[in-house]
């Protein structure tokens, strides 16, 4: 059995887009090697991330996450078990996008459900990338 989480923080002031591509570089290299997937979105001051794999490697992720100063106020919005991966292409994906942001202060606030996000950014992934909107930025390696 695998476990799903997705949780929202406020991206610490002055987070510039080269500490962004580090965090990205850092989480697709350790997450690989602990077999974690998922995808980090950024947008209107939060970070919103689903991190999928085992009971512990994605326990072990989110206590070092919590203990991050790049991370303020997290929330954890969904924790459920699963025996399939969404993201499981990607080690981790970083995705820029306005909406995305719009959506994770949603779920913050309780006026959507975690699962639209989690949709949205999945939807987001899927397409190809001749599609995306001048609005969305992205640096995704695949696992």
């Amino acid at each position: 059995m695998l476990r799903r989480i997705l949780y929202i923080s406020c991206a610490a002031e002055g987070t510039t887009e080269q500490a962004l591509r580090q965090i990205i570089a850092t989480a697709q290299l350790k997450n690989r090697r602990r077999d974690l997937s998922g995808v980090l979105a950024v947008g209107k001051g939060l970070f919103a991330q689903v991190l999928e794999g085992s009971q512990a490697d994605v326990g072990e992720t989110l206590a070092r996450i919590c203990g991050d100063s790049r991370h303020g106020d997290i929330r954890l919005v969904l924790d459920v078990p699963t025996r399939t991966r969404i993201f499981d292409r990607w080690s981790m994906a970083l995705l820029v996008e306005e909406a995305a942001g719009e959506l994770a202060h949603a779920v913050r606030d309780d006026r959507r459900e975690a699962t639209d996000l989690i949709d949205h950014l999945r939807d987001l992934l899927a397409r190809d990338p001749l599609y995306w909107s001048s609005g969305l930025r992205t640096l995704a390696l695949a696992a």
